[in-house]
């Protein structure tokens, strides 16, 4: 399993300190250049990893001012579009107009993110609700009702999550004759992402005075100032002695550098102070806690989104961030840096029966309990709780602890008993998080199933032959053959996910420039994908200024009819689409999405049947698409 970045680290600090048994030297070198002189020096004769940060970060405070909580920060932003690399384009964009200097804008709370997220989605809905309100009242007028209550639903829930509960008939003509016209083309997906910024050791403290700001940021001020002022060495004997906090040293550099007199130069502030080794700012937002401005998108990594499509499979598993994380902490609390341990989020099970989305943790009185204290849990048992928990053989109520679930999941104990996971539900609300308890191995595992289904308390069973493997008894065997509908099953979640979650046929990746057939493809498929290539390579071509005349006119006639504007950076998926299948069309029945494109697909037609003779000559088995259309 991958370790993260500060699991890492933090194993390897460690591992020296205990080979050392304490006895270290610590020096600490802020320019590399200039290795022959060491900010910080001292020797420890009893170090301990927890001690080396405390004093590493009482040293860059200015003398243990005010500790840092975090020394290597996760932060989170809410952004009206996704991305894997957050871009200069987005700066201007967030909090109060970059109301606290020039950069991107972070919250130490993911609930913060969230809530500039749902600002941002609430400007951003996937239709343009007029027409499709006016398409609602029309066909409410004529009396459709099936497809008056299609539309309410989509302008209820702003999406089409819930299309698989109407008929296909309905469906079918939502597709074909409303959704061209009701589509936002402006839609852009939201999403929340953690990313990991600099230590604040290299941030710019928005409330602190001048003489409490870190060594890396005050050196960082006044080689600033020696750049940019004549007469600097007053200036910083000034900033000195009144002793100007955070927000004013910027303010009064961005004045200075401003071109019209009140004005502020905050890009060029920003800019010349990461210049100097200062990364960004940090400030408290009030209402929105810690929070942070970064000057240079190189230094944030975007470590996870929270509003990805998932697969059927990673809906029953943690994310590769949650099991990195959960590993992190347990290895913390073995080493005695910590107490709490997070399990990740809420697995799509607990929310189908009711539970909210949310966090769950356990601790380490748990941990030591179930393994060592009362219960005979192994290692591998809690290394793997998460991917356990995640995906339960069955779930019950309990029967003596109100309001708590019991996961039953697919491992045993040291004493090969069926493992329990006990759940208690978050009753904080927001600021919550789900609990387990316990878990450990249940004896009498057949007399607890035969209790426990008489008593109706079963709320969730894998599938009926989940427990085949199992000694149960005869008359357990017979409570779980009779079971009514009504239970949850596995096939009941994936069944609502698929059909939320059309399967695609193939798919294009430009950056890759490779095409993918799926398991559900048909005939047309790889043509489908093949004119997604073609018209990618078309535009770059164009766009690299080498396309002949004759070659450009033929583009001009694709670029207006499939509305390409000549500034755009990149094909939008509406544009494939349309013109993948419109060729689809030509394909199949030879009509001409608009007579104007013929000459077009013709070229197309030409490229492709030189495609499959290069297949014919390597001995590439195809299909002949155009007969099997017949």
């Amino acid at each position: 399993m991958r370790k993260t970045a500060k699991a890492q680290r933090s194993e390897v600090l460690s591992s020296i300190i205990n080979k050392a048994g304490g006895e270290v030297t610590v020096q600490l070198i802020s320019d590399a250049r200039n290795d022959s002189f060491s900010d910080y020096y001292r020797e420890y004769e009893d170090l301990t990893l927890s001690k080396l940060k405390k004093d590493i970060n009482a040293f860059y405070r200015g003398g243990g001012v005010r500790e840092i909580s975090q020394f290597y920060q996760r932060a989170f932003a809410g952004s009206r579009v996704d991305y894997d690399r957050p871009s200069l384009e987005a700066i201007g964009t967030g909090e109060g107009n970059q109301a606290h200097g020039w950069g991107l804008y972070y919250a130490l709370d993911k609930d913060v993110a969230e809530k500039y997220r749902e600002d941002f989605e609430r400007d951003n809905y996937f239709f343009d609700e007029d027409k499709l309100e006016t398409e609602r009242q029309k066909q409410e007028k004529s009396g459709n009702f099936s497809k008056t209550e299609l539309l309410e639903d989509l302008l209820i829930h702003h999406d089409e999550s819930n299309l698989g509960n109407f008929s296909d008939e309905v469906v079918d003509w939502y597709k074909k004759e409303i959704r061209p016209n009701v589509l936002n083309k402006n839609y852009r997906k939201t999403q929340v992402h953690e990313v990991e910024i600099p230590e604040n050791p290299f941030l710019l403290d928005e409330q602190l005075p001048f003489s409490e700001q870190p060594e890396i940021v005050k050196q960082g001020i006044k080689n600033a100032i020696k750049e940019i002022s004549e007469d600097a060495e007053k200036q910083i004997q000034a900033l000195e002695n009144k002793d100007f906090i955070g927000r004013e040293i910027y303010n009064k550099i961005s004045l200075f550098l401003a071109k019209t007199p009140g004005t502020l130069a905050d890009k060029e502030t920003s800019l010349l102070l990461e210049k100097y080794g200062i990364k960004g700012i940090s400030y408290d937002g009030k209402e929105d806690g810690r929070a942070f401005v970064i000057f240079n998108p190189d230094d944030v990594e975007v470590i996870q989104k929270f509003y990805q499509e998932q697969s059927v499979e990673q809906a029953f598993s943690p994310t590769n961030r949650d099991k990195n994380t959960y590993i992190s902490d347990l290895r913390a609390v073995e080493r005695g840096e910590d107490t709490r341990i997070r399990v990740g989020e809420l697995p799509i099970v607990y929310r189908e029966l009711g539970l909210s989305a949310g966090m769950v943790r356990t601790n380490k009185d748990v941990i030591f309990k179930d393994t060592i204290g009362k219960h005979d849990v192994s290692q591998t048992v809690v290394d793997n709780l998460p991917q356990l928990f995640a995906d339960p053989i069955m779930v019950f109520e309990s029967s003596t602890k109100e309001n708590r679930l019991l996961a039953v999941v697919n491992a045993q104990d040291k004493n090969g008993n069926q493992i329990v996971v006990a759940i208690s539900p978050n009753t904080k609300g927001e600021r919550g998080y789900h609990f387990i308890p316990s878990f450990y191995g249940k004896d009498n595992f057949n007399n607890f199933l035969n209790k426990n289904i008489i008593a109706g308390n079963l709320k969730y069973l894998k599938s009926p032959q989940a427990l085949d493997s199992h000694q149960l008894w005869p008359q357990v065997k017979t409570l779980l053959n009779s079971l009514n509908r009504n239970i949850l099953q596995k096939s009941d979640i994936v069944n609502s996910f698929m059909q939320q979650k059309p399967q695609p046929k193939g798919l294009y990746d430009a950056n890759k420039g490779v095409i993918k057939i799926f398991e559900s493809a048909d005939f047309s498929t790889l043509s489908h994908e093949l004119a997604h290539y073609w018209l990618d390579n078309m535009w770059r071509y164009v766009r690299s200024g080498n396309a002949s005349e004759k070659y450009r006119q033929r583009w001009n006639i694709i670029a207006n009819w499939l509305n390409i504007e000549q500034e755009q950076a990149f094909l939008t998926r509406g544009q494939q689409e349309k013109f993948a299948r419109g060729y689809e069309q030509y394909l199949l029945n030879g009509n001409l999405p608009t007579p104007i494109i013929k000459g077009a697909f013709d070229d197309y037609d030409r490229w492709l049947k030189e495609v499959y003779g290069d297949m014919n000559r390597l001995n590439v088995r195809h299909i002949d698409y155009k007969k099997a259309s017949r």
